[in-house]
C-alpha cells in the first residue's frame, strides 16, 4: 500500500513527531513507524530525514480504526 503523504498542513495545524505520537497513543515509536509505512497514518515529509503527523492524521485514524 502507498504511504499517503499530504503536500502541506493546513495553516497553523499542529504537526507531531513519531515520538509524540507514541506517547500520546501509549504505543511504541516502532508501532508508530509501522503504521506510517503502511500508509494507514499520513504524514509531512520534512527534509530528507524528518517526518511530521498532522493533527488531522491522528483524528482520521481514530475516525477510522475506533
Amino acid at each position: 500500500m502507498p504511504r499517503k503523504l499530504i503536500p502541506t498542513p493546513a495553516a497553523g495545524e499542529r504537526l507531531y513527531s513519531i515520538a509524540e505520537v507514541a506517547e500520546l497513543w501509549a504505543m511504541s515509536r516502532d508501532t508508530i513507524e509501522r503504521l506510517l509505512a503502511r500508509g494507514e497514518l499520513r504524514y509531512v515529509q520534512i527534509g530528507p530525514r524528518r517526518r511530521r503527523i498532522p493533527a488531522s492524521a491522528l483524528d482520521e485514524y481514530v475516525e477510522a480504526n475506533g
